[in-house]
């Protein structure tokens, strides 16, 4: 078959990348040898019949008119049945689309492994699928972007690429909530479906795209060319290059040429998908052969170092405490209650919450610790703990650079950006804010009404639609339990066991207290329980300032027992040096050399 002189010498040349459809997902079989995936039309049709099945019948008609006017509203299409599915939207987006590996007739992958023998280390997709990913030969150094990654595509226009990259320029199925698939996702990347008037969301892939149509010629595959605003890109960025750019190129059918050559598209015609697209793939290869062996297959002695797998489908377990595991005394049913809640509970207007409400001391962060570790599995989108009393964005940066959703040479108002995304769009998922005075301070990190994680909350006071868990006091077995578990130790004598008693009825159930106390026993092994308790007795009243004097006791006991800190600090000295040191610090990380200096 005829292949352009131009194309050959840009195949040669490594200028050719390849722009990858739905075409080429379509001709991937399951093990039936029927399509694994759908057409456009296909998809939308499917999810009218899935309205239909939700007994939402006007709604699934409305979509299927949109198919049958000319041309046929995909985009509002897909609009109207996101909105008329909500939830079920994401399910049965994963249903179509998120296709097993396992399920598929790997021989029908053929095409797809014929674009990465162009020699090019790029290929962009407007597909969600995983298939060009199953079909790169070096699937172990493929690297996915969703739809944005700008560090990566910075070193994309510095041609730094060193290993197979796919771009999902309309993101990906792992991260469905992100698909650039409705009107309002194609807001967020081209200006032109916002009126030109305002910025979008993804300018660096925005500029990376009309780079690579302004510098490469680029190869449509399995592409019908019917996307408005792809199309207003490539004649904005023809129309500054004065028609310098490209040429570009589209395999179509022979009836579909003079459309695509109206686009100033060239048009490379095939008789059919099958026969006639391998003989053309195949001579295509053969231009290409001497740059792909060399570009995609390096030798071991040049070998690259690998640009890490970035972007927010990651999962991450981020919760910045240790578990107490067993060690949690007479919280077990709270624990039980906020997960019941989180599950079954009515939802409010910002998803399933649930919140630990408290006085301080009560134990509330150290519950949302262990409900986060006993149930991080039930979360395949990750646990991630925010202390809202402190900068968040800071806390986002570092959780971004953590997780691997950017790089971490990226700017930092980027990570932030990616973060907030995150946290907004994804289900199943935990999102803990820990000691929550001010509800406005998470409004901007709370989910969108399509998605729907759980969100956990410690608080000494309620807020509106997070239901309020309500902590109580230990009881006198269950205090003392806790009190010489924390200790280490059992009272020796019944004189001991009286003193032990004693402390209890002090400390009055307070969780915090009793821990403190018993830890202040465990370091002390010298001092009795007796001792212990006339110390306590004696600090309690001349303490407490006037100013918190209207407290409830358990304040008042909580302050006494962290006052017994400073007669320790007097005793052993070292440990005010070290005291001083951690001070001085703060949360930064601090160097173990700089200790020894110390």
């Amino acid at each position: 078959m005829l292949v352009p002189q131009q194309l050959r010498e840009n195949l040669r040349e490594g200028r050719v990348v390849p722009f990858v459809g739905a075409g080429v997902s379509m001709s991937v079989l399951d093990g039936n040898h029927k399509p694994a995936f759908p057409s456009w039309r296909e998809l939308l049709v499917a999810a009218a019949d899935r309205l239909d099945n939700e007994t939402k019948n006007k709604d699934a008609n409305l979509v299927r008119s949109l198919l049958d006017v000319n041309p046929p509203e995909f985009l509002e299409a897909a609009k109207r049945a996101r909105q008329s599915l909500g939830a079920v939207w994401y399910g049965f987006l994963k249903d179509k689309l998120d296709i097993n590996f396992r399920t598929i007739d790997s021989a029908s992958l053929g095409l797809a492994r014929s674009l990465w023998r162009l020699g090019s280390k790029l290929v962009i997709t407007t597909n969600y699928d995983e298939v060009l990913r199953w079909a790169c030969p070096n699937q172990e150094d493929c690297q996915s972007w969703d739809i944005e990654a700008p560090a990566e595509q910075a070193f994309l226009l510095q041609q730094r690429l060193n290993r197979p990259v796919i771009w999902h320029l309309h993101g990906r199925i792992s991260n469905a909530a992100e698909l650039i698939l409705c009107p309002d996702g194609y807001q967020l990347l081209y200006p032109e479906a916002n009126g030109n008037s305002a910025r979008v969301k993804y300018e660096a892939a925005l500029h990376t795209l009309r780079h690579q149509i302004a510098s490469k010629s680029l190869l449509f595959i399995g592409f019908s060319l019917d996307d408005e605003y792809l199309g207003l890109q490539l004649s904005s960025v023809r129309e500054v290059y004065k028609d310098a750019v490209g040429p570009h190129y589209a395999i179509v059918r022979e009836d579909h040429a003079e459309r695509v050559r109206s686009l100033k598209i060239e048009p490379i015609a095939v008789t059919d998908f099958h026969n006639s697209l391998f003989s053309l793939m195949a001579d295509l290869e053969a231009a290409a052969q001497p740059q792909s062996v060399s570009s995609l297959i390096p030798e071991a002695s040049a070998r690259p170092v690998p640009i890490p797998d970035y972007g927010p489908h990651h999962s991450v377990f981020y919760v910045p405490f240790k578990q107490k595991r067993d060690e949690i005394v007479g919280q077990q049913q709270v624990i039980q209650d906020v997960r019941k809640q989180l599950t079954e509970g009515k939802r409010t207007a910002i998803g399933q919450t649930a919140a630990f409400r408290g006085l301080g001391g009560l134990g509330k962060t150290q519950l949302a610790i262990e409900y986060a570790y006993r149930y991080r599995d039930e979360y395949p989108n990750g646990v991630i703990w925010l202390n809202a009393d402190q900068n968040i964005d800071a806390q986002l940066i570092e959780i971004a650079e953590k997780a691997r959703w950017i790089a971490s040479e990226s700017d930092h108002k980027y990570k932030i950006q990616i973060a907030q995304q995150r946290l907004r769009s994804y289900s199943k998922s935990l999102i803990i804010f820990d000691n929550l005075d001010d509800r406005s301070a998470i409004d901007p990190y709370l989910p969108e009404p399509e998605a729907n994680p759980h969100i956990l909350v410690t608080s000494r006071i309620d807020h509106v639609d997070f239901y309020p868990v309500p902590l109580g006091l230990l009881d006198e077995e269950l205090s003392r339990e806790l009190l010489l578990r924390e200790a280490r130790r059992a009272p020796a004598d019944d004189g001991e066991e009286m003193a032990a008693r004693a402390i209890v009825v002090l400390l009055g159930g307070l969780p915090l207290a009793l821990e403190l106390a018993g830890a202040y026993l465990a370091h002390r092994r010298t001092v009795t329980f007796r001792q212990y308790y006339e110390l306590l007795s004696r600090d309690l009243k001349s303490a407490l300032p006037k100013t918190v004097s209207s407290f409830t006791k358990h304040e008042a006991d909580l302050f006494s027992t962290l006052r017994l800190s400073e007669d320790l600090l007097q005793e052993e000295d070292s440990l005010r040096d070290v005291l001083d040191l951690l001070t001085w610090s703060g949360s930064a990380p601090m160097s173990t050399n700089l200790i020894h200096t110390c």
